[in-house]
C-alpha cells in the first residue's frame, strides 16, 4: 500500500510541476476503459517509456481486474474469499484516487520530489522543512494566568512590542507621546543587571550610542521614563519591555522567512513563532484559509502576546 501510494503521489506531484507524467485522471481513465479510451495509443506510448506512470498504471490495472473478477464470482461458493479481496481492491483504488485528487491545502502544501522537500513551489532548506512539518503540531496553549494591568505609561511603537525578539543588534526605538510628558529618558539593561546602556533620546525616539551594538543571543530590558515639567530624573512614570537578540543563525532564518512567507506560509509561520516574532506569525497566518490548524496557531501566538 505504501509503495502504491508513493507511486501515485510522485505521479501527481511531477505532473503538476513538470508536466512530465500522465495526470491522475488520465491513468485512471486508461485503467478503467482500456482500448475504449480515446487517447489510448498516446497514453500507452507514454507508459512504455515512463517507469513511474507504468508502475502506477500496473497497480491500478491489477486492482481493477481484481474487482471485475470478484463481480463474476459473487454468486459462487467462493464468495467469502472474493468479497474481501474485492473490498481491499476498492480500498486501494479509493486511496489512490484520494491521493491524486485531494485538493486540501495541507496535503498540497508539503511534498517531496526526488528527495527534496517543497511547500508549494518553494524548495525548503532542511531546517525550514522541519518547521513546516511542525505545523501539524501546534503548541499546547498555556494555562498561566496574567492579571489585568493598567496600560504602560509609555506605549512602544517600534520595535513591535508583540514580538519577543529584536531583528537587529542596533535597534532604534519609538514610542507614543505620554500625557503631560515634556521629555524622556531611555536605557537598556542586560537581563542579569550586569550592563546598562543609556540611549540617545530625540523626542519620542531613541537609539544606541554611536558605534555601539547589542550582543547576539542575549536578553535585554528596555526602560523608558516619561518626565513632566516639574519632575526630575527617576521621578517619572516608567514602562519596561523585554526583548532578546538573535544569534547569526537565527537572524539568517528570520530573513529567509520574511522573504518567503508568501511562498511558504506554513514553514514561515512556525519559524516566526520559534524566534518569538508573534506579530509576524499572525500576519502570515492571515494569508491562509481559516482551517483548524491555522486557528490553533493563531491562538498560540495571541496567547504569547498576551503573556508579554
Amino acid at each position: 500500500m505504501n509503495m502504491y501510494a508513493d507511486c501515485l503521489e510522485m505521479t501527481r506531484s511531477d505532473h503538476q510541476h513538470k508536466q512530465a507524467h500522465l495526470s491522475a485522471e488520465e491513468i485512471l481513465e486508461l485503467a478503467e476503459r482500456g482500448r475504449r479510451c480515446p487517447r489510448y495509443e498516446e497514453y500507452i506510448d507514454h507508459i512504455t517509456e515512463c517507469a513511474v506512470c507504468r508502475e502506477t498504471y500496473k497497480q491500478l490495472l491489477r486492482a481493477e481486474l481484481t474487482v471485475r473478477a470478484a463481480r463474476k464470482r459473487v454468486w459462487t461458493p467462493t464468495l467469502r474469499i472474493w468479497v474481501p479481496v474485492a473490498a481491499a481492491a476498492m480500498l486501494v483504488l479509493f486511496f489512490g484516487v484520494w491521493i491524486l485528487r485531494s485538493n486540501s491545502s495541507q496535503s498540497l502544501a508539503l511534498r517531496q520530489v526526488n528527495g527534496v522537500w517543497y511547500e508549494g513551489a518553494m524548495r525548503l532548506p532542511d531546517w525550514a522543512f522541519a518547521a513546516a512539518a511542525q505545523f501539524e503540531r501546534p503548541p499546547t496553549p498555556t494555562t498561566r494566568d496574567v492579571q489585568d494591568t493598567a496600560p504602560p505609561a509609555v506605549r512602544l511603537i517600534r520595535p513591535n512590542p508583540a514580538n519577543a525578539a529584536l531583528d537587529s543588534l542596533t535597534p532604534e526605538f519609538q514610542w507614543e507621546r505620554a500625557t503631560d510628558a515634556v521629555r524622556y529618558r531611555a536605557w537598556l539593561e542586560h537581563a542579569d543587571d550586569t550592563l546598562k546602556i543609556n540611549l540617545k533620546v530625540d523626542g519620542v525616539r531613541a537609539m544606541l550610542p554611536e558605534g555601539a551594538q547589542l550582543k547576539a543571543g542575549e536578553e535585554y530590558r528596555l526602560v523608558v521614563e516619561a518626565l513632566s515639567a516639574d519632575e526630575l530624573a527617576g521621578e517619572g512614570l516608567r514602562a519596561v519591555y523585554e526583548f532578546r537578540t538573535l544569534t547569526p543563525e537565527q537572524q539568517e532564518r528570520l530573513l529567509w522567512a520574511r522573504a518567503n512567507r508568501s511562498q511558504a506560509p506554513r514553514a514561515c509561520a512556525v519559524i516566526f513563532y520559534q524566534l518569538g516574532f508573534y506579530a509576524d506569525v499572525l500576519e502570515t497566518l492571515n494569508t491562509l484559509p481559516n482551517e483548524p490548524l491555522v486557528q490553533q496557531w493563531r491562538a498560540a501566538a495571541q496567547e504569547q502576546i498576551r503573556l508579554r
